[in-house]
């Protein structure tokens, strides 16, 4: 339930965080979402009861939707119209890094500091973030006409998206299970954490790879082949977890299989 609580309060609050960054102020509403980042962690060293962390991880969830939403907005309006293709590529780039080395680096942060280290260090990332847009100038927009009910229940479905949608949603499911659970089956299998770390920062390159090699692969597949390529890759990186013996160059396998399908899914 808590690790559910995130995920489903950033899916459900999605459609009102564009809707809120085409009317409001876009630094607020990054600093309010990095700030549930900032000031989350440091509940968690005080308090243990679970309704309380279930109710900061929800606000983290709507933090994340907000926060997201917006850096995409703000992305599009400031990379340069003539290197826009290059700029989004390497904003994708960084999406995909950080979602495969931060599992590594919350796995280094408990082995190292403890859970007390871990939690003190997300704090201070989240800071980090907030400070980040200090230096970024927000884009000015013009104003917006009033948002009619029926227009905004239209926006919230959009049929040719729902493939593309449908798609994201498989490849997040295995994500997440991975990220969440992957400690746990190591030590199952009587496997240090130190594998997990290993396979997350080996995904890293391999989801970097599909991302350097984007314009040979769409020269030789279609969108739709290079999709099945992808979620192929990715599940014979779970097969590889799930059939075979846990050791050290298999993991580092798996997670190469792992961020080759990841990339390659999120690309198209």
């Amino acid at each position: 339930l808590l690790a559910s609580s995130f995920a489903f309060a950033s899916l459900l609050f999605r459609p009102f965080s564009g809707l809120l960054a085409d009317r409001l102020p876009m630094r607020a509403l990054y600093w309010l979402g990095t700030g549930s980042f900032a000031l989350g962690p440091l509940v968690f060293l005080c308090t243990r009861n679970f309704a309380v962390l279930v109710a900061v991880r929800t606000l983290q969830g709507v933090g994340m939707s907000l926060a997201s939403t917006v850096n995409g907005a703000l992305a599009s309006a400031l990379i340069p119209k003539r290197r826009f293709t290059e700029g989004i590529g390497y904003y994708g780039i960084g999406m995909a890094l950080s979602s495969s080395v931060a599992p590594a680096l919350g796995l280094w942060l408990i082995n190292t500091f403890g859970y007390r280290g871990m939690f003190l260090g997300s704090s201070l990332l989240g800071l980090a973030a907030m400070l980040l847009l200090a230096g970024v100038p927000a884009p000015l927009r013009g104003p917006v006409p009033p948002l009619h009910t029926g227009e905004f229940v239209r926006g919230l479905y959009e049929k040719t998206a729902l493939f593309a949608a449908f798609s994201l949603l498989l490849v997040t499911l295995a994500k997440v299970t991975l990220t969440q659970f992957l400690p746990l089956f190591l030590q199952e299998q009587g496997r240090a954490q130190a594998g997990a770390q290993g396979l997350y920062l080996v995904s890293a390159l391999g989801v970097l790879a599909p991302r350097l090699g984007a314009g040979l692969i769409k020269r030789r597949l279609t969108d739709r082949q290079f999709l099945a390529a992808g979620y192929a890759v990715l599940a014979a990186g779970f097969l590889v977890l799930q059939l075979l013996p846990a050791t050290g160059p298999l993991l580092l396998t798996a997670g190469l299989l792992y961020g080759l399908g990841n990339g390659s899914v999120q690309l198209v």
